[in-house]
């Protein structure tokens, strides 16, 4: 697969999927690829004009939007495919929700699967510490 050996999961490693920082940088990922599909979708960049703040900061959003998306897409095919504890049926399932749904299937695949996963991975690696 295209993400298995390139792109930066190569320099990050696999076990930087199962910290805290991953998941708050995946998090923040969806939260920006959900407002920029609401300013494109409510076309709230074409009332703003001027150089204000609103206006600077959809800019912002329209330029990390993209790198938001390919970021959060590929990080959750990569976890899908190397640690993804489901079973095999459920992996199945996912494969065409991450491909056919790009970045949207990715957001609901960390919500439903990455997110609980690896919270309840650190939760056992804490238990076990003690």
């Amino acid at each position: 697969m295209f993400f298995s050996k390139s792109f930066i999961w190569k320099w990050l490693g696999d076990a930087w999927f199962f910290t805290v920082r991953a998941t708050i940088i995946f998090a923040l990922c969806c939260i920006t690829i959900i407002m920029a599909t609401a300013i494109l979708l409510l076309n709230m960049a074409s009332t703003l004009h001027g150089m204000s703040i609103a206006t600077i900061s959809v800019g912002l959003l329209g330029f990390i939007g993209p790198f938001a998306a390919v970021f959060l897409w590929g990080g959750m095919l990569r976890y899908w495919k190397l640690h993804d504890p489901s079973a095999l049926w459920i992996r199945r399932i996912w494969f065409p929700v991450l491909t056919l749904g790009l970045f949207y299937g990715a957001i609901f695949y960390f919500v439903v699967i990455y997110a609980p996963t690896t919270y309840s991975y650190r939760a056992k690696l804490a238990e076990s510490a003690q």
